[in-house]
């Protein structure tokens, strides 16, 4: 007959229930949506210069290049968002609750901004969605940013609202850590766009 052996118990009581960074199963999550995602904004890139190579001129003949002045102060605007999203995941490495809260007030004052200058450059495009392959891939890639830039506003939202009425925890902690993981996607994919939509019009042309 076998001797069954019993494995000792071990405590892990001690051991923390949430981690930073790479040592968290969650960070993984969003780097893999953040690669799908990245792949979809790099195949809209793609169709828009294959569109670009077989035009002679950019935009093509009747069409006008958007308006650079607004593009340029978006661009601006969502750049400056990036600095209160920094800081707010160093302050919930620390644990410090108020200083995330203050950030917050800062960084939905400048998306609101950021909200205000979209629906202005969108009627600065100087082309409808419909006009065109041109203006289709145009709006295109101006609504896929616009809809990251409102549904990453909308968690950070949600998690403003817990942090505003409950005291942190440290799952929440990377919660906040995350969602400034996801907004420096969503800064950084608004950098290309407005190289392809005004910067190159503006300057190859």
């Amino acid at each position: 007959m076998l001797e069954v052996r019993q494995i000792p118990a071990i405590d892990v009581s001690h051991l923390p229930t949430s981690a930073f960074g790479h040592k968290e199963p969650l960070w993984w999550g969003v780097m893999l949506a953040i690669a799908i995602e990245s792949t979809a904004f790099a195949l809209a890139w793609a169709t828009y210069l294959y569109l670009r190579m077989q035009e002679a001129t950019w935009p093509p003949w009747r069409w006008s290049a958007p308006d650079l002045l607004i593009g340029s102060i978006s661009t601006v605007v969502i750049l400056a968002t990036w600095a209160p999203m920094f800081l707010m995941s160093k302050a919930a490495k620390q644990m410090n609750q108020a200083r995330i809260c203050a950030l917050l007030i800062i960084f939905f004052g400048l998306c609101i901004v950021a909200c205000g200058v979209r629906v202005w450059e969108y009627s600065a495009l100087q082309v409808k969605w419909d006009s065109n392959a041109y203006g289709s891939v145009v709006w295109a890639l101006l609504t896929m940013h616009t809809l990251h830039l409102v549904s990453s506003m909308a968690e950070t939202g949600i998690l403003a609202a817990y942090l505003f009425l409950r005291p942190m925890d440290p799952k929440h902690a990377l919660d906040v850590e995350v969602s400034a993981l996801y907004w420096y996607f969503v800064v950084g994919s608004w950098i290309p766009n407005y190289i392809l939509l005004y910067l190159g019009p503006h300057i190859l042309n």
